[in-house]
């Protein structure tokens, strides 16, 4: 017979296996679309009411799930340990400031303000470089 911790031990592995998986799969489509659009961006800067509409339908979404299932991993952590990892606080900061850019780009494509370049090059740049510190700081911590 299998006992009822058991079953409580698994069905909590599972649950943030899912997590972790939604998580990551939300980061990658938030940054990956947002530097895809932005790619093309650079291409042909007059459709900046089609980038701006694939920012608004596939980013948005994922980073807001991003968000909420980082945060709820983060809960669960606190709930188990009652601690916080050393690595959350420097990753907290790099996504609300990674979050922040994408907001700013996204409402100067939205306005149409979005004039130069520099800026695809900058958030690309910011991103890649900040999902790089985020799993090498997770790793070394």
């Amino acid at each position: 017979m299998v006992s009822s911790r058991r079953v409580v031990v698994v069905e909590t592995i599972v649950f943030e296996s899912l997590l972790l998986t939604f998580h990551v799969l939300s980061v990658i489509l938030w940054i990956g679309a947002t530097v895809g659009a932005l790619a093309l961006f650079q291409r042909k800067p007059s459709d900046h009411k089609m980038y701006y509409a694939v920012l608004h339908r596939w980013t948005h979404p994922a980073m807001a799930l991003a968000w909420v299932t980082g945060l709820v991993m983060v809960w669960n952590h606190w709930q188990q340990f009652h601690s916080i990892p050393g690595w959350l606080h420097p990753k907290l900061t790099l996504v609300v400031l990674l979050s922040g850019l994408h907001g700013m780009v996204s409402g100067r494509l939205r306005k149409g303000t979005l004039k130069s370049a520099p800026w695809a090059s900058i958030f690309t740049l910011l991103a890649l470089l900040t999902l790089l510190a985020l799993q090498l700081g997770r790793n070394l911590m």
